[in-house]
Formats: structure tokens, sequence, C-alpha cells
């Protein structure tokens, strides 16, 4: 692999973070079975994500022109044709594990891959999505919810964990797009509802993932939606609004992790 690529996965992707937050969510959702497939499905989410993050940068490489141009597709630190290789081989990749585990995990696979090459063409190739990105984003849920299904089918997960898995991800989804002052341009959904409206989103999301997680493990596990909210409640909390909701996302999995 050049050495452009390795970089761009090193900035982009992040494998020290992104690699253990794929397993925490995938084996969460499969229940942790201790079976070698096991190893296959964690090898598939952490493909997965990487897939979806050259998807999502060529996507968004418009948008990241005007308002991130130090990201590496529009300071020219990668071109298209590399994204375009690095998504051949995970792809290839993806085909032989979940070859691996059976035709269904096939399927369903390339079904999210083609989904979500699918949004990335009507983004780049019209502005319907431009102007209405809000219903982009839940339009693209269902990649998210593609992964759980996989590990659901892998393991012995149920709905509590979809609640749970899916409430933590959108309450991250929501605070790293909300912004304590507008910024005109940005897709932010402080822009559009205000910093105040944001936060009782991520909430009442925070407040999904939590029913899902008591429903498995019991009232204990409402301690962490109880530290989210004073979290934001402080003015250091609202300043440091992803950290806040990466802890949380990365509680919910370890703990439904130890189940």
């Amino acid at each position: 692999m050049p050495r452009r690529l390795v970089r761009y996965v090193r900035e982009a992707f992040a494998p020290a973070v992104h690699a253990p937050f794929a397993a925490l969510w995938y084996g969460a959702a499969a229940g942790w079975p201790a079976t070698p497939r096991l190893a296959l499905g964690l090898a598939h989410a952490v493909l997965v994500l990487l897939a979806l993050r050259v998807i999502d940068d060529w996507k968004d490489e418009p948008y990241d022109r005007r308002h991130h141009p130090e990201r590496p597709l529009p300071s020219g630190r990668v071109a298209p044709r590399d994204l375009a290789g690095l998504l051949g081989l995970v792809v290839v990749a993806l085909v032989a594990v979940n070859a691996a585990l059976g035709a269904p995990f096939l399927a369903l696979t390339l079904g999210q891959f083609a989904f979500a090459c699918l949004m990335a063409l009507a983004r780049r190739g019209g502005t319907f999505l431009v102007r209405h990105w809000v219903l982009e984003v839940l339009l693209v849920q269902p990649l998210n919810l593609a992964l759980t299904a996989h590990a659901l089918w892998l393991g012995d997960g149920g709905l509590a964990v979809v609640a749970a898995c899916s409430g933590a991800i959108l309450q991250l989804e929501v605070l790293r797009k909300t912004a304590l002052v507008p910024r005109p341009g940005e897709e932010l959904y402080s822009n559009l509802a205000g910093p105040g409206p944001s936060f009782v989103a991520a909430w009442l999301l925070a407040g999904l993932a939590t029913a899902g997680m008591v429903a498995l493990l019991g009232p204990l596990a409402l301690l962490p939606l109880v530290l989210h909210g004073a979290a934001l409640l402080l003015p250091v909390g609202r300043r440091r609004r992803g950290a806040v909701g990466v802890a949380f996302l990365v509680v919910v999995l370890a703990l439904l992790g130890g189940r």
C-alpha cells in the first residue's frame, strides 16, 4: 500500500481508536460468543467502518473544501484515485471475510456497501441532499443498523442491544455537530435549532441507549445517563461535548460487552 494511503488511514481513520470502537460495538451486539467466527465478525466491523470513512470523505469533499480544507482529500494529501484503490482493497477483504461467514452475511454486506455508494453519488450528483442534509443523516442510519444486524445474526443479541447501540451512536452524532455559537454554512444541528435543543436531543438519545441497557442490565445502568446529563450541564462539558459523547458511547458498549 502506498505510503500516502497509510498516512491517510492513520489520519482519517485512526486505527488505534476505531478498531477498539468497532470491536466493542460489534462484540456487544453479538454477545461476545466465544467462537472463531467472532474474530471474522470483528474484522468485518473494522473493515466496514473504514469503507464508510473512505466513502464519506469522497462524498463530503465539496463541503470539506469550504469548511475543512485541512482534511486529507481537499488539502491534496490524497487523491480521489487513491481512495478508490483503497476502497477496492477493503471491499475485496470484506467479500473474503463474509464469504467465510456465509451467504446471508455476504448479501447484507454487499447491500450495505451498495447503499452507501448510492447515497454518496446522490450527494455529489445533485443539490437535494445538500439542501436537506438532516434527511440525509436519517437515510444513512440503516448503514449503522446493518452493522448491528450483522452482529445479531452471528451472536445472541436482541432489540435492547439495538436500542442501546443506536442511541449511544446517535447522541455522539448530535453532539459532534453541535456548536455553542452559530457557524454559518456548516451542517450543524445547532444551526437549525440552537445549541439548547441540540443538547436536549442528545440527552433523549442517551435515554434511548440507557433504556436498552436497563432492559439488559437493570437499574444500575441509569448511572451513565445521569453522568452524561450532569457533564453536559457543566460549561466544561458543553465545551468538550465531543469527549462527553465518546465517553458515553464507550461506557455503553463496555457495559453491554460485560453483560
